[in-house]
């Protein structure tokens, strides 16, 4: 059998992107900038503001070649508006395409090209409305849905903890109405909007 290489896997890709401005070279890219990595070729679609960067290497371990793409690693990663799907430190990967989608353990996995773009388009489109309609937190640097609030309320009002974590490392911060040691009181905002005198917040390493 034939073995595709990975040249020749990005020149297919990128005579498929259709109404994609489509770019390709060596090297490794991250949705943003490319840099040289032996044993990569990349292909980047970009359209109204995503940018979709899909790295090619071979599929060297047992679990690589499960989820291959024609005996080839196709993984990607999407970008729009100075964000990205792929959480740096978490996960290697925003999208994939594999040959078997339904044996993945990740979302975001696709059996062709044509589903990837269109896909992590629509991804991209819905991110975008939630961005449009998020409110920030008061007195915390996070930005939630405004029914988030109420959700909120009725979990502290059970007597359970309420978490806001960061999309991949960094520090999440724990809602409560009980004091604990190493906790403060909240923005009184805060509190006013989720409808009690006391809220207390403790912060914890998110990895």
């Amino acid at each position: 059998m034939k073995t595709t290489t990975t040249g020749t896997m990005a020149s297919r890709l990128a005579k498929a992107g259709g109404e994609w401005a489509v770019e390709k070279g060596e090297g490794y890219h991250d949705g943003t900038q490319a840099w040289n990595d032996a044993g990569f070729h990349w292909v980047r679609f970009t359209r109204d503001g995503v940018s979709i960067a899909l790295n090619i290497t071979k599929a060297t371990t047992k679990w690589d070649r499960d989820s291959a793409f024609e005996g080839l690693l196709v993984e990607g990663h999407t970008c729009f508006d100075g964000r990205c799907f792929t959480r740096h430190g978490i996960d290697s990967y925003s999208c994939r395409l594999t040959s078997n989608p339904k044996e993945q353990r990740y979302d975001h996995a696709y059996a062709d090209l044509a589903a990837l773009l269109a896909g992590e388009y629509e991804r991209c489109l819905a991110a975008r409305k939630r961005s449009a309609r998020a409110v920030p937190v008061p007195g915390l640097p996070f930005h939630v849905q405004p029914e988030w609030f109420a959700t909120a309320a009725g979990t502290l009002r059970s007597g359970r903890t309420v978490a806001l974590t960061p999309a991949g490392f960094g520090t999440g911060y724990m809602l409560s109405i009980v004091w604990r040691r190493g906790s403060r009181d909240a923005d009184p905002e805060l509190r006013r909007r989720l409808g009690f005198e006391r809220v207390y917040i403790e912060s914890f390493d998110h990895d």
